[in-house]
């Protein structure tokens, strides 16, 4: 699943990248998928290991009612986890964008 979804949006990168198609590299580096990987990968462990894990938490040490628990942690937690997430998506679209550009002009 994870590989899947990185391949689509190294598809979507080539497309809406705004780089003429003369200058755009035809494959998505391997760092950009690698990143669109990490990702993803982060962005689901979240949600399935860490609302879960939130949700318990808030039931056993601050008395919440399950359901409650177990729906806001379901919503918060992925949104809170782009703060995390948003930037390696933001350096991997910044990578196949300016691939040649060094580590310091970035």
């Amino acid at each position: 699943n994870i590989s899947l979804l990185a391949w689509r949006d190294s598809v979507f990168a080539r497309k809406y990248s705004g780089i003429a198609s003369a200058v755009r590299p035809k494959k998505a580096p391997m760092r950009t998928v690698s990143m669109f990987a990490l990702r993803d990968f982060f962005t689901m462990a979240a949600t399935f290991y860490g609302a879960p894990l939130a949700a318990n938490y808030l039931i056993k040490e601050h008395d919440w009612n399950h359901d409650a628990a177990e729906l806001s942690m379901a919503l918060a937690v992925p949104v809170v986890s782009q703060l995390a997430t948003a930037p390696i998506h933001i350096h991997a679209m910044d990578y196949y964008n300016r691939s040649l550009v060094s580590t310091s002009e970035r």
